[in-house]
């Protein structure tokens, strides 16, 4: 079965987001879906967009979606076509799967806001250009990512 990445109908990845995390439209979203065969599996998005940091989200169906290659074209995305300085994430202290990915990834704590969820509080996580590994990965093996 062969897999893609898109950003295309973006209206369509929107609501992808919308469903499993409950992301608002906004007029910056920016969205790219990972597909295998003719099934949407996850989709990463961006908004927020200051000129030099950007909220990033992920939302997956599948285990498994996330790839290197998803990580590497939307840190490729964040860092090297919106130019940002810094990625942030923002997650609820009740979503210990989440929390869990996002600091694998490399994502660092700054602060937790307690009592600013139902759940209880909202880790704010950041990643800095310099330290994201996902764009070195690809410039290590010579790969064009997205520029």
């Amino acid at each position: 079965m062969s897999s893609f990445l898109t950003s295309e109908a973006p209206f369509v990845l929107f609501e992808f987001l919308k469903k499993r995390i409950g992301i608002s439209w906004s007029e910056d979203l920016r969205t790219i879906g990972r597909v295998e065969g003719k099934v949407l599996t996850g989709v990463v998005g961006f908004n927020n967009i200051t000129g030099t940091s950007c909220q990033m989200h992920f939302a997956g169906d599948v285990v498994g979606w996330l790839t290197r290659t998803v990580l590497r074209e939307s840190f490729s995305y964040a860092f090297k076509t919106l130019k940002c300085r810094v990625v942030y994430a923002s997650v609820p202290s009740g979503n210990k799967e989440a929390l869990d990915i996002d600091r694998r990834i490399g994502f660092k704590d700054v602060i937790f806001l307690p009592d600013a969820h139902p759940d209880g509080g909202i880790y704010l996580l950041q990643m800095t250009r310099g330290e994201c590994k996902w764009l070195q990965l690809g410039e290590r093996h010579g790969r064009k990512i997205i520029t």
